[in-house]
């Protein structure tokens, strides 16, 4: 992994003087309140407190990294780490104060919250068992490639609006980079590897499927991509409609020909850019490095023989303190290195664990989740977000709730995804069964998200089945269900056999 350029240090070290001014100067403030978000800091709705969020490449952490922030949350947040839907840290409850002290802290460990939010270029998605399982090669040092370049450049903020790029390793894990502004899926023509390049796609209250922007690249030519949809974004995007300030709807005001067009002649361009050209020569050796790269997480059994990863969910995405230092140390008694990853469902995927050490481990994890209805996703909620409408951080532990006493049922049902608003930020629009909410008649009301086809070349998102009041949704899940187990089929194989089953079921709620 690389270390951070000298250009971001310097940057970040200008954003925490800007901070520290801001506390005391009400000029400074309106300078540094209008750019906070894109060194990835909110404020947390009436709790006059903020939430930061450090950036790191691909989700990777040690555990030390992990005790370090766990530390720092128990020290100077509200106790708590929160694992994100893009593959990052939250740090909250942070008064003005605390706020300073931390970024210190981090800077001091070679981090940095650059870019992390705002109108800039979000953290880079990466499968979590990218370099650990069977894939057409491993994608994870091209996300730190790309991470490193964008704090290396000031041009990747300061945009119309957020700018998302997604990298996978197979066709598998490739959902998210077919909703994404930019998405490279590793693929293999003739025998020489490279990407398929998605681009102008997106989640949120206006979703939009990617579109293919290149059947094949070299994988070479990657970071000439990032470059040209940028500069596209940069030059082309909604500056005076927020609504509308995403790289998907230039693809919508052009149409799909057009925009390739002008896609292709930005990326001609950018493969003039010598400053780019010497970056890439300079990582180079880094790319094409036989990374023996070993990790591990849920159980999953990987390409290295006698070598499991298991992926840990906690609910909601809150590891307390006091759980996470008990696995902290479960953990560092393990005598081998050990790889954490953040992934984007608010989980945990711990890697490179030894069939020998299985069961000693399952004993250390037995508190959190153990199938996929337990895994499920809920978005910030009300209470923390700006924009939120429904608190559903609270609608999933009500659900979770419900079942306490019903394990034997939870085995049937889907992963949900559930958002407090049309937004997707739980990306109730590519799960098996979402929900968002708003009130209605000033009640909660969800609307469920279904139908989905997320396996082909290009996908087609969730749509709008019905609506569900939420005191209603834990029975609703426990009639579907029994009659899932009583069929003693998946959801999945029984939506496929019965596609009305989810209109048939809500009718009786509706009712």
């Amino acid at each position: 992994m690389f270390k951070h350029s000298d250009y971001n240090l310097l940057e970040t070290n200008k954003f925490i003087e800007l901070t520290r001014s801001a506390m005391i100067n009400k000029e400074d403030f309106e300078k540094w309140n209008n750019i906070k978000a894109m060194f990835g800091i909110y404020t947390e709705r009436a709790r006059g407190t903020y939430m930061l969020r450090p950036r790191f490449p691909a989700g990777i952490l040690t555990i030390e990294e992990l005790e370090y922030f766990v530390d720092i949350c128990e020290t100077y947040g509200e106790g708590r780490i929160h694992l994100t839907t893009r593959q990052n840290i939250q740090i909250h409850g942070l008064s003005s104060q605390n706020l300073i002290k931390v970024l210190e802290l981090l800077l001091e460990k070679g981090y940095s919250s650059r870019s992390a939010g705002g109108h800039a270029t979000r953290a880079i998605a990466i499968p979590p068992m990218s370099g650990f399982e069977e894939e057409i090669f491993d994608v994870t040092p091209y996300g730190d490639v790309i991470t490193h370049y964008i704090l290396d450049n000031q041009g990747y903020m300061g945009l119309p609006r957020k700018y998302k790029i997604a990298l996978s390793n197979n066709e598998k894990n490739s959902l998210t980079v077919k909703v994404s502004d930019l998405g490279f899926l590793a693929t293999e023509v003739n025998g020489i590897k490279g990407f398929k390049i998605y681009g102008a796609g997106g989640l949120g209250a206006n979703p939009k499927e990617s579109i293919i922007l290149k059947e094949f690249l070299p994988k070479e030519n990657f970071l000439y991509v990032v470059e040209a949809l940028k500069n596209l974004f940069t030059e082309h995007g909604d500056r005076e409609n927020k609504a509308r300030a995403r790289i998907r709807f230039i693809l919508q005001k052009l149409g799909k020909e057009e925009f390739i067009k002008l896609f292709d002649a930005y990326l001609e361009e950018a493969y003039k850019n010598k400053n780019l050209k010497t970056f890439i020569e300079e990582t180079k050796e880094f790319l094409e490095e036989d990374l023996d790269i070993e990790k591990f997480p849920n159980l999953y059994s990987g390409r290295v023989k006698g070598r499991y990863a298991y992926y840990l969910h906690p609910t909601n995405g809150n590891i307390f303190t006091k759980e996470a230092k008990e696995l902290i140390e479960g953990l560092k008694k393990l005598p081998y290195n050990l790889e954490l990853r953040v992934s984007n469902t608010q989980g945990l995927y711990i890697r490179n664990i030894k069939g020998s050490n299985i069961q000693e481990f399952k004993e250390l994890v037995k508190s959190f989740s153990r199938n996929e209805f337990q895994n499920s996703i809920a978005c910030a909620g009300s209470t923390v977000c700006n924009l939120g409408i429904l608190d559903s951080p609270d609608m999933l532990r009500t659900i979770l709730n419900h079942f306490k006493n019903k394990q034997e049922l939870t085995d049937y049902l889907p992963k949900l995804r559930i958002s407090g608003c049309p937004n997707s930020c739980s990306a109730h629009h590519i799960g098996e069964l979402g929900f968002w909410g708003k009130k209605k008649n000033g009640e909660a009301v969800y609307t469920v998200m279904a139908k989905g086809d997320f396996t082909g070349e290009t996908i087609i998102l969730n749509k709008s089945i019905q609506e569900i009041k939420a005191i209603h949704i834990p029975s609703f899940l426990e009639d579907m269900a029994e009659i899932l187990k009583e069929a003693q089929k998946s959801y999945g194989e029984y939506m496929k056999e019965n596609p009305n089953f989810l209109e048939e079921l809500l009718s009786k709620y509706n009712n």
